[in-house]
This record gives C-alpha cells, sequence and structure tokens, in this order.
C-alpha cells in the first residue's frame, strides 16, 4: 500500500534508540498513523529522519 500521497502534508515519526514501546504503537495507530518500515537495516534516529525525508522527496518528483 502506498502510504505517501503527492501534495498531502505527511507526518513522519522517527523512534528512539531501542523502537517505541508498544503502547506509543498502539497510540499512533488508534490515532490514524501507519506503520511504514525503511528497509532491514538499523538506522540512527539522526539517518532514519533523513532517509525518511529523502524519499518522500523522490516520491514526490514523479
Amino acid at each position: 500500500m502506498d502510504v505517501l500521497r503527492r501534495g498531502v502534508e505527511t507526518t513522519v515519526m522517527v523512534g528512539p534508540e531501542g523502537d517505541f514501546s508498544i503502547d506509543e504503537v498502539r497510540l499512533a495507530l488508534k490515532n490514524g498513523y501507519r506503520s511504514v518500515s525503511l528497509g532491514t537495516s538499523r538506522l540512527r534516529t539522526e539517518t532514519a529522519a533523513l532517509v525518511a525525508v529523502h524519499m518522500m522527496q523522490l516520491k514526490n518528483q514523479k
């Protein structure tokens, strides 16, 4: 499922070191957030944020 839509504001939440707690994940899902993956590699918080924004920019160039 494609969660990015051109022209639609998107919020990215990057988990802390050690990941989100299950309660935090449940709360986010309950409030309409969708879970996505940036791949199988473990990324530092700073890197994950940059990768997410870059992927969004690539998607919006099409």
